[in-house]
This record gives structure tokens, C-alpha cells and sequence, in this order.
């Protein structure tokens, strides 16, 4: 869907391409209903043990998470760039904007400027800035998640598991220090799913609800074709919570 929006600007599919999309989606959500209801035997845990400590588990993982990340800023000081920085430098130096790419993130990009010149930085400094600020935001997310995670009583091992995973695995780094806007919009994306997630179990619903609109309209900002995966995400877990009912 995001491919079809961002090559051709309209989503213009097939009948054979919609039954294939909207097959692919009722598997997943059948399977995920299945999950909800049985889950399987390997994950369940054979004895009953107390979750891990919710703050030790959010900063040893985005310590951790910080410390591998930087081996990209070692790599490619002061961070690594691609195709999408032109259009977004263009931009900023003619004054005339669009939304073919995130206005937000180019708008950050500005400000991350004008506040290294005023600080009599060069723009190096600002690349740099934006690069620990992605880095930040992304950190602390995926331990949102983990934390979400373990609180929601899944098996010490594979929180631990997925801890190291989201720490060591390249690509997590790769998006941290990356000049794309896919970067805030995977944390906000998944911010949304989370606090949806706590909203269906009963947590705090006021809160979760507000949470999960401001990170809803902040990841479709990140992305103008944002709305149709968000779409897909929040009809799925919708739908899961809905069952469980």
C-alpha cells in the first residue's frame, strides 16, 4: 500500500491484487486470534515467575541499545545520510516546502540548524543533535515496548531474548543514525499499538486514549501515505480485542 502511494500517488490495485491484500489480512488476524485464545505450549511458562523490574529492564536495554547504536556514529560521523536528505535541504534553502516528504521532519531538520548556528555550531553539530535525537526516541520506545511486554506476563526468557535482539541486531542502529523519517515514524507507530494495546486490557483508558491519538496523528505526519498502514494496525488489534471480549 505505502509503495503504491509513494511511486504512483494514488492507490490504484487490481481485483486480484484486493483479494490477495484482504486474504493476507484476514490470515494474520485468524492467526492472531487463535494465539489470544490458545496459546501454544512452548510459551507458556512451566513455573510462575515474577516479571522483571520495569526500570531496570527499560535502562539496561536502552543503555545497551545507545552503546550499539554508536557504532554507527563511528562509522559515518555525524550520521548517515540518504536519498531523502536533498529534497529535504532543498527545502529549507529555497523556503518553499511541500509534503511530498514529512514537512515535520523537515521542519526539524530547520531548527535543528538555526539552533546550531545560534550556538556558533557549524551544521555538523546539527546532524549530530538529530541523529541522538532519533536515537533517543527510538531507544526508549522499543523499552516501552519491552516493558509492555513483560508486565503483560510473557516468559522472562524472551523478554530478555527480545531485549538483546532489539539491541544488537544492526538495523535498529541503522535507523537511529539515518537522515529518514521512517525512523519517528516506526517509534510512533508502534507507540500507538502499545498504548491501543493497554487501552483493550482496561489501563488507564483516558490516558491511553490521548497517548495513542497523539502518537497516531504524529506518525501519519511522519508520512503522508502513514494513514493507510496505521488503518490496517488499529483495525487488527481492534478487532483482536473485540474477540477477546
Amino acid at each position: 500500500v505505502g509503495a503504491q502511494m509513494q511511486v504512483y500517488g494514488v492507490l490504484a490495485f487490481r481485483w486480484l491484487n484486493l483479494l490477495r491484500l484482504g486474504g493476507l489480512w484476514m490470515l494474520c488476524f485468524v492467526l492472531l486470534c487463535h494465539l489470544y485464545g490458545n496459546v501454544p505450549v512452548w510459551l507458556k511458562p512451566k513455573t510462575l515467575r515474577a516479571p522483571l523490574d520495569a526500570a531496570a529492564l527499560l535502562w539496561v536495554f536502552f543503555l545497551g541499545f545507545c552503546a550499539f547504536a554508536c557504532l554507527w556514529l563511528l562509522s559515518s560521523y555525524p550520521i548517515l545520510t540518504n536519498y531523502d536528505i536533498a529534497a529535504h535541504m532543498q527545502q529549507i534553502t529555497s523556503g518553499t516546502y511541500e509534503t511530498h516528504h514529512a514537512l515535520v521532519y523537515t521542519l526539524l531538520i530547520q531548527g535543528l540548524l538555526r539552533l546550531a548556528d545560534c550556538l556558533g555550531y557549524t551544521a555538523t553539530w546539527s546532524f549530530l543533535m538529530l541523529g541522538l535525537l532519533q536515537m533517543t526516541g527510538m531507544g526508549l520506545s522499543l523499552g516501552y515496548g519491552l516493558v509492555t511486554l513483560n508486565r503483560a506476563g510473557a516468559r522472562r526468557g524472551a523478554v530478555i531474548a527480545a531485549a538483546v535482539y532489539l539491541a544488537v541486531f544492526p538495523l535498529f542502529g541503522y535507523f537511529a543514525f539515518s537522515t529518514t523519517k521512517d525512523t519517528f515514524f516506526a517509534c510512533f507507530l508502534l507507540l500507538t499499538a502499545i498504548e491501543l494495546y493497554r487501552l483493550s486490557c482496561g489501563a488507564g483508558r483516558l490516558w491511553s486514549m490521548a497517548r495513542m491519538t497523539l502518537f497516531a496523528v504524529l506518525a501519519c505526519l511522519m508520512r503522508y501515505n502513514g494513514p493507510a498502514p496505521l488503518s490496517l494496525l488499529l483495525a487488527d488489534i481492534g478487532l483482536i480485542a473485540l474477540y477477546r471480549l
